[in-house]
């Protein structure tokens, strides 16, 4: 059994297991993240087009940026830029509207802000030519 080996592997070897962190949305923020997604629909928007989609971290005096910008940069939610603006750490990614996609986006990048003694803000963006 191949997760019997990996089990044995790692105790021997003391490492973990790979695990997707993350910090799961209340009911009242998965409503907001729905409703976000139903504005820009009700506003014209193709859901299927890619969007440009900016998701914002807000910063704290003593918020370990670096570690904040390598994690987000190191994760694989795939942001084509990430970088910093004043006080807050700007992740840009081309996406379609998926409600879903969204939510897990952001429940990962809570995590990630929290380790970081960050605060994730939310989202916006607008539909790419």
């Amino acid at each position: 059994n191949s997760n019997m080996v990996f089990a044995f592997l790692c105790l021997i070897l003391s490492c973990k297991a790979p695990v997707n962190k993350e910090i799961l949305l209340s009911p009242e923020e998965r409503q907001a993240t729905r409703d976000a997604v139903q504005r820009f629909i009700d506003g014209g928007s193709n859901a299927n087009k890619p969007h440009d989609l900016e998701f914002i971290i807000s910063l704290k005096p003593d918020s370990n940026v670096k570690q904040l910008e390598a994690d987000v940069m190191a994760s694989e939610l795939q942001f084509y830029s990430v970088g910093i603006s004043k006080k807050d750490l700007i992740a840009r990614r081309l996406m379609k509207l998926d409600f879903e996609a969204i939510v897990n986006i952001e429940s990962r990048l809570m995590y990630i802000a929290q380790k970081s003694n960050a605060k994730y803000e939310g989202w916006g963006g607008f539909e790419a030519d």
